[in-house]
């Protein structure tokens, strides 16, 4: 974890609205922008019918360093999560580790 120095940031009327860590990083809402784990790419969830969805996600970081995250729904529902991977794995590339379930 990075260590935070004393340095704030004050706004045009005098109250504090952030901190800068030793290494640069704004800290915004107490956690360091560069700490925020990136969003797996594939996310397999259950629909409201019960059917198993496969999501692609892509991020990008817009000029401040934020995350924008496009997600797209496979139109395809699948069995199980198992045929979920394999087809992630088979038509996009997936690798272990991608794969975000909920």
């Amino acid at each position: 974890m990075a260590k935070e120095a004393t340095l704030t940031v004050e706004g045009e009327i005098g109250e504090s609205i952030g901190r800068e860590t030793l290494e640069g990083d704004r800290v915004m809402g107490g956690t360091p922008d560069s700490s925020r784990r990136a969003i797996k790419p594939f996310l397999i969830a259950r629909d409201e019918d019960g059917n198993v969805r496969l999501t692609l996600r892509e991020t990008r970081y817009n000029g401040q360093g934020y995350p924008i995250v496009t997600t797209t729904l496979h139109d395809e529902p699948f069995p199980t999560a198992t045929a979920a991977r394999a087809y992630a794995k088979e038509h996009f590339g997936a690798e272990p580790g991608q794969f975000a379930s909920k």
